[in-house]
């Protein structure tokens, strides 16, 4: 047989789950997930193995350093979100977030929205409860046609996903897009 240890990713952490928790095991159908960050793994009973919890670390949990330029806009910047890849960073936000470091992407999204807030241009495209939210780190809402099911607020797409090597923070790989049209170029249903 093979005596080569097995090869464990460093981006999975595993956890034994407490004692204390409950014992009690639901068989349900699986869900239609396709983008999991964490299961429990449930042994054969009898096999005396303890079930053991399962977290995936994904690359937008990661700190990283924004690079890319963006692009010159001119007129409606969002008026392209709902269509193709999305309407582009423009270069002055880029300009204000190349080279920061963000532990993580959910910090770059909010210093994101405060900048197109803080644009003197960009800002005057968005009413005062999407400005509002902005300011505080939140995206701006499109309209209602735009949106697909519970997601309301436009969303930042990796025009190379992540999961293909797509980088997190590369201004130039990320367009702002619909809900709908994020929906789309997914395949979300």
């Amino acid at each position: 047989g093979n005596e080569e240890p097995p090869f464990i990713p460093s981006q999975i952490t595993v956890l034994p789950i407490p004692d204390k928790v409950g014992s009690d095991i639901e068989s349900l159908p699986m869900p239609e997930e396709k983008d999991f960050r964490d299961y429990i793994l449930v042994f054969p009973a009898g096999s005396g193995m303890k079930p053991v919890y399962v977290m995936f670390n994904t690359p937008r949990n990661q700190p990283g350093v924004v690079t890319g330029r963006g692009q010159k806009i001119e007129g409606n910047w969002l008026s392209r979100a709902g269509q193709g890849m999305g309407a582009p960073i423009p270069s002055q936000i880029a300009d204000k977030l190349r080279g920061r470091r963000f532990n993580n992407f959910d910090n770059f999204r909010k210093a994101f929205w405060k900048e197109v807030a803080n644009d003197p241009e960009l800002s005057k495209q968005f009413k005062t409860a999407n400005m509002g939210n902005m300011k505080k780190g939140k995206a701006p809402a499109p309209r209602k046609d735009e949106w697909k099911g519970k997601k309301k607020k436009y969303e930042l797409h990796h025009k190379k996903p992540i999961s293909e090597g797509g980088d997190v923070y590369d201004i130039d790989n990320i367009s702002v897009v619909t809900p709908k049209r994020h929906g789309e170029l997914h395949n979300w249903r």
